[in-house]
């Protein structure tokens, strides 16, 4: 080799080899920002459907009352149907620009098999809704996702699986991600999925264009090539801290009641669902302490719902700056609110009881037109015991307990506790 070529051949090599280093880091640079893009989807799926759920069960709730409401007795066959209703309607509306949508399958045969489910509620093809599903029916690549999803919700309730499917209107096929999750009380199998390709949308963050310039810049200077490997790690920190920040305030959405700031009726699910069980481990029951606001619905009628809205918010604000930090605080639904004392003995829970009906009693409510105005609550209360299954049996009897309350208003009453199980 010619020694005064040798010089150029090194800073050739040495350009070389900084540019597939570059390249290389920007390729796995972009497969981590692609698995953090595929764990967002896979939270957004997860978050979408169990929204759905939590939805459902209010809008059974709303329903009832409004039958009971009208002096009907709750027929549950015509909350399914407008339920049913309601989630077409939303289905066909929530069809998103990145292809995912939700659909409905109902379960007619939890052991599979021919007609095990029929197709509920399809956006996407809404011409096949009523069709017969059989597990054995298989994707374009031959797999049979029915019985993959009838496995899963059979053994875990939920899953998360993926499958082949022909894209709409064309030749080509496509890779799904789905979310499932069963609804057992109507045997529905809610699912959410979108194409793996939208996440591939996230993850690559240069056109053709601008690594066709990328290139170029490597080739002209090692320092342009120093630039953009920072360059492009400070994206992928930027991208991360994006996605964090937008999984905070999904995850803080669905566990926080957006006008009172108090807990969500489904993180409260949850929480004492998790309470039933240490007690059921530990023989330490917590008190389970449920109220309302007395006459609230002539609270909004006389004075708006705006003051109506008002009244929440500030019962949640005085309550939280008056209990314990361990104490939980939960907006069940309207007007109703759960609060979780945990470990508290029979002494100081009256006390604590007296001491929050004459918080609300004595605050002051001011109206549009700076009218000062008093409400009052009821509160009933009760504790988990080791026999209960689920915490419909607690929620039940301080359901009970809050109606003897309500006889008289703006007072408490305790379902049979005693000293001995409360320590």
């Amino acid at each position: 080799m010619d020694k005064q070529k040798r010089p150029l051949y090194f800073a050739f090599v040495v350009c070389l080899f900084c540019l597939l280093a570059t390249l290389g880091i920007q390729a796995l640079s972009t497969y981590v920002t692609y698995q953090n893009a595929l764990e967002f989807e896979r939270s957004y799926l997860k978050s979408s459907v169990d929204n759905t759920i939590t939805m459902i069960d209010a809008l059974r709730a709303e329903l009832r009352q409004q039958q009971e409401d009208r002096g009907r007795q709750p027929s549950e066959t015509l909350i399914r149907t407008e339920i049913e209703s309601i989630m077409r309607a939303q289905f066909y509306q929530s069809v998103n620009s990145n292809g995912s949508y939700l659909w409905i399958n109902e379960v007619l045969d939890y052991n599979g098999g021919k007609n095990y489910a029929r197709r509920l509620i399809h956006p996407n093809l809404p011409n096949t809704e009523g069709m017969m599903l059989s597990t054995t029916m298989t994707d374009s690549k031959g797999n049979t996702p029915y019985q993959t999803e009838l496995d899963g919700i059979n053994a875990a309730g939920s899953l998360f699986y993926s499958y082949y499917f022909q894209n709409l209107n064309s030749d080509t096929f496509g890779q799904k991600l789905t979310y499932a999750r069963l609804y057992p009380d109507y045997d529905w199998i809610i699912c959410m999925g979108l194409p793996y390709d939208a996440a591939w949308g996230d993850a690559l963050l240069l056109n053709n264009q601008a690594k066709w310039a990328l290139f170029l810049a490597y080739l002209i200077s090692i320092s342009g090539i120093i630039g953009t490997i920072v360059y492009a790690f400070r994206l992928y920190q930027q991208e991360r801290v994006r996605q964090k920040y937008e999984v905070d305030s999904l995850n803080r959405a669905i566990n926080y009641d957006t006008l009172t700031n108090a807990r969500s009726r489904h993180f409260g699910a949850i929480y004492l669902k998790k309470r039933l069980e240490h007690c059921q481990a530990t023989g330490r029951s917590d008190i389970i302490a449920m109220f309302d606001i007395d006459h609230f619905k002539e609270v909004n009628d006389t004075y708006g719902h705006d003051f109506g809205d008002s009244v929440l918010t500030e019962v949640v604000m005085t309550l939280e700056r008056n209990i314990r930090q361990s104490d939980i605080l939960i907006r069940w639904g309207g007007d109703e609110f759960i609060l979780v004392f945990p470990t508290m003995p029979e002494r100081a829970l009256h006390q604590q009881l007296e001491r929050i009906n004459l918080l609300i009693r004595t605050h002051e409510f001011q109206t549009k037109d700076d009218q000062r105005k008093h409400v009052t609550i009821s509160i009933g209360a009760s504790q988990f015991r080791p026999t209960d299954l689920t915490i419909d049996a607690v929620l039940d009897r301080a359901d009970q307990a809050l109606y003897q309350a309500k006889k008289n208003r703006d007072t408490y009453v305790i379902a049979d506790l005693t000293e001995s199980e409360l320590n």
